[in-house]
């Protein structure tokens, strides 16, 4: 399917951390065998868990946020809304956390 729309070789292509074993290093070597030695994929990028109410974000546990649900757009002033959204990215662990204040909205 990539080849057909995006060509032999594709610029990036990632997923989550526990994607890169075994799913993606099988993935290349499936690739990399259909196509003759060709190179699948020039970078490959892989993102830390999101976090909600320190749990990983799943839609098989059902806390996931959609960027449309998030109270984004609306006029508050510069201090806390009770109804925000704190989104922080650790450069550490590279883990994302997604921390609503549901219970003030």
């Amino acid at each position: 399917m990539i080849e057909k729309h995006l060509g032999r070789t594709i610029d990036i292509h990632g997923g989550g951390v526990d994607l890169v074993f075994p799913h993606h290093e099988n993935e290349i070597a499936q690739s990399t065998c259909a196509h003759g030695g060709d190179t699948f994929v020039r970078f490959w990028l892989h993102n830390g868990f999101v976090n909600v109410d320190r749990e990983k974000m799943s839609k098989s546990i059902g806390n996931v946020l959609l960027v449309h649900d998030l109270p984004i757009g609306h006029r508050a002033k510069p201090s806390a809304s009770p109804c925000s959204t704190r989104i922080t990215a650790s450069r550490w662990t590279g883990q994302t956390t997604v921390s609503p204040m549901r219970a003030a909205c």
